[in-house]
């Protein structure tokens, strides 16, 4: 029991300190386009039902748990405001909903059953609207492979811990939650090869060679434009010291004749 309960608060902290690595991704590209604000709603929405749940029976440690994942969720958020397509507007909904909907549910004292039902629920599922996100764009750049790797080892804990305590709502929550991971790493790991594809193509043998062809001819246009400006230059300055010459002629030809007048 001491072994499963360990499991558990270790679990806890994975799903909750993955968003630690996603939150530092995001500031670092200064980038957070393909992040889907559905994702952040559902999930935020589901943590603070949890909150409410905790609460309800007393647990302090689950409460606090809930809590730091609330607020990593809303630093997201803002981080989608400022860095990618969300309005200022739309994260301000998605963050009263967070607040609101968890401050209902407790005020009209909706029956914990209900609550330890919905909150899995919006929590496990949050990641669709994600995977439908970077299907669309063709990209998952911005998601971090800690968040994604942490995350899927708290899941997989407490896939264990919901088996140990035969708690199908914890276990069949945890299946639903790692098939979206699972989908989101393929899709993550298919965007990379790509990459790396569209990378190795540009240097293979017949665009490498096409590149290098362009590339002489850059360089043997810029050596023609270089000897026309030289040649042209040489010109000029000949025709610049015919002239000097033919005043200098004029002139010396001026002095002598006012020197042989009588």
């Amino acid at each position: 029991m001491i072994l499963m309960k360990f499991c558990g608060i270790i679990a806890g902290i994975c799903t909750t300190g993955a968003l630690v690595p996603q939150v530092y991704r995001l500031a670092k590209l200064r980038s957070a386009a393909e992040i889907a604000i559905g994702f952040l709603a559902a999930y935020g929405i589901g943590v603070g039902l949890f909150w409410v749940y905790g609460l309800r029976r007393d647990d302090l440690t689950f409460q606090v748990t809930q809590l730091a994942t609330a607020l990593l969720i809303v630093a997201m958020v803002l981080l989608t405001v400022a860095y990618g397509d969300t309005s200022s507007r739309m994260g301000a909904a998605v963050i009263s909903l967070m607040i609101s909907i968890p401050a209902v549910a407790c005020l009209l004292d909706v029956n914990t059953g209900l609550i330890g039902t919905v909150a899995p629920i919006l929590a496990s599922t949050s990641l669709l609207p994600q995977v439908l996100r970077i299907v669309r764009l063709n990209s998952a750049h911005e998601l971090s492979w800690m968040y994604l790797a942490t995350f899927g080892l708290g899941v997989t804990l407490w896939f264990i811990y919901g088996l140990a305590l035969h708690a199908p709502p914890i276990y069949v929550q945890q299946v639903v939650t790692g098939v979206l991971i699972a989908v989101t790493v393929v899709l993550k790991g298919v965007g990379l090869r790509r990459k790396d594809s569209r990378m190795a193509d540009a240097t293979n043998s017949p665009n490498r060679d096409r590149t290098q062809a362009i590339q002489a001819r850059m360089i043997a246009t810029g050596e023609a434009g270089q000897e026309e400006n030289r040649t042209r230059w040489q010109r000029a300055f000949a025709q610049l010291t015919a002239l000097l010459g033919d005043a200098s002629g004029r002139s010396a030809s001026r002095t002598s004749s006012r020197i042989t007048r009588p």
